[in-house]
């Protein structure tokens, strides 16, 4: 019991709450614990996320200290931070978490699966996909146009993002994000893709849309694939918690054709 109300407690935002028992679930295979805190003390400072290449893990109980500090300090009073540092505190200040509090607040089933992936991105990739957004906003406002950036797709099989920036009329805005995201969910052969559509004045969110059904072939989507641009997304995998660094001099992953030291990594 004491563990659940640790659990509620830390994690006392429903998409943050949602995000712990979808990972406990699907990696529950592989952990071996001693109790259910020293669990969520991993994932309090790291996220719950286990490389596929992993078998079996073992969690020493040092791994709840954070945690162990934080409800002393919440019920007894105790020096110490209240919040773990970790994925708790890594978007504070961020885009992405202002995006995520307004997910939160308007509780959209298209936008819960969205805030889900995002929580579930390690921080290089969080700081990567929140320079990017930066970039798009910024672009948009400057120039009036729509600007986009797409991550997903890949060797992963799961799903994606696309978020379009522009000031078009609503319905020119989110019929562009759909054909956007049909496109690359098509592409990718995944079978989720999700679609943000940003206001250029402020970065807040104008619509989400999520598009979730088994990939299939379609001869209408291949006609349409012949004549579409190709650019590919940024595959999740190489944005996967635990995957390389991007060195300076390569080519950014966002497509753009430039350096990425004179791309994203300048924003």
């Amino acid at each position: 019991m004491f563990a659940i109300d640790a659990i509620t407690e830390m994690l006392d935002k429903p998409l943050h709450f949602l995000n712990y028992i979808a990972l406990r679930a699907r990696f529950d295979g592989k952990i071996f614990t001693p109790n259910e805190l020293t669990t969520l003390g991993l994932h309090l400072i790291q996220n719950l996320w286990f490389d596929s290449k992993l078998d079996r893990v073992a969690l020493d109980d040092s791994l709840a200290s954070g945690l162990d500090i934080a409800m002393l300090a919440r019920r007894e009073g105790v020096p110490g931070d209240k919040t773990p540092k970790g994925i708790l505190t890594r978007f504070q200040g961020l885009t992405i978490g202002r995006l995520l509090s307004e997910i939160e607040r308007v509780a959209s089933p298209a936008l819960t699966g969205l805030g889900l992936l995002l929580l579930q991105f390690g921080s290089e990739t969080a700081q990567f996909l929140n320079a990017g957004i930066d970039w798009i906003v910024r672009e948009a406002k400057l120039d009036g146009m729509d600007h986009d950036i797409s991550v997903g797709g890949g060797d992963t099989g799961r799903s994606g993002i696309t978020i379009h920036c522009n000031s078009f009329a609503e319905d020119v805005a989110r019929e562009r994000l759909f054909t956007h995201c049909s496109v690359r969910k098509y592409d990718t052969k995944t079978n989720a893709w999700y679609g943000l559509l940003l206001n250029p004045a402020n970065g807040g969110i104008r619509t989400a849309l999520v598009l979730e059904n088994d990939w299939k072939p379609d001869s209408n989507m291949d006609g349409v694939m012949k004549s579409w641009p190709k650019r590919q997304p940024i595959p999740i995998s190489q944005l996967a918690p635990g995957s390389a660094k991007i060195g300076r001099n390569t080519l950014c992953p966002c497509g753009s054709g430039k350096k990425y030291k004179k791309c994203f990594l300048r924003t």
